[in-house]
């Protein structure tokens, strides 16, 4: 996706953070929370990967099966 401000990255997981008018940004909020939800469920771990010009790059890890 595109590049994520640095300081809106400490908010990403929260329910509507502010977009880059200061404004709650919904749709990206809805996607995000649902996705931490179902990665926190299993017992993972969603995070930022990396936000650049290139794009960004989120992960969700889970511990290995035993």
């Amino acid at each position: 996706g595109p590049q994520i401000p640095t300081e809106q990255r400490t908010s990403l997981f929260a329910p509507y953070p502010a977009d880059e008018n200061g404004r709650p940004s919904v749709a990206a909020s809805i996607v995000l929370v649902v996705a931490k939800l179902l990665i926190e469920e299993a017992a993972g771990t969603p995070e930022l990967v990396s936000s650049d010009e290139s794009g960004t790059e989120f992960r969700g890890e889970w511990p290995a099966r035993e």
